[in-house]
C-alpha cells in the first residue's frame, strides 16, 4: 500500500491510496478491517482468497475513516477461489 494524505483544508482532509495486495483471506479482512465491512458486507459469510490491485481516493472524517459517499476509485479485484455460506 502507497498513498498520500492532504490535510490543507482540515475540515476535509483528503487520501488517495494504491493498492496492491495478493492473497488476501476474505473472512479475515471483513473482521479486521473496517472498511471492508462497510463496503463488502456480504465479505462477513464468505470464504476464499482475494487479491486486489486499486486506486482509492476520497475524504476523512475527524476520526480519519474515510468517508465513504466521497469514494472514487478503479482497480481490479480477483477472487481466486470464493465459497459464501447459505448459497
Amino acid at each position: 500500500i502507497s498513498g498520500a494524505y492532504d490535510s490543507r483544508n482540515a475540515e476535509r482532509p483528503l487520501f488517495n491510496f494504491d493498492l496492491d495486495i495478493k492473497d488476501l483471506d476474505i473472512n479475515k479482512a471483513y473482521k479486521n478491517i473496517r472498511l471492508v465491512r462497510e463496503l463488502a458486507p456480504a465479505a462477513g459469510d464468505t470464504y476464499g482468497i482475494f487479491s486486489i490491485n486499486y486506486k482509492l481516493a476520497g475524504e476523512l472524517d475527524r476520526e480519519m475513516f474515510p468517508r465513504t459517499e466521497t469514494l472514487t476509485g478503479k482497480g481490479e479485484l480477483r477472487i481466486a477461489e470464493a465459497k459464501i455460506n447459505g448459497m
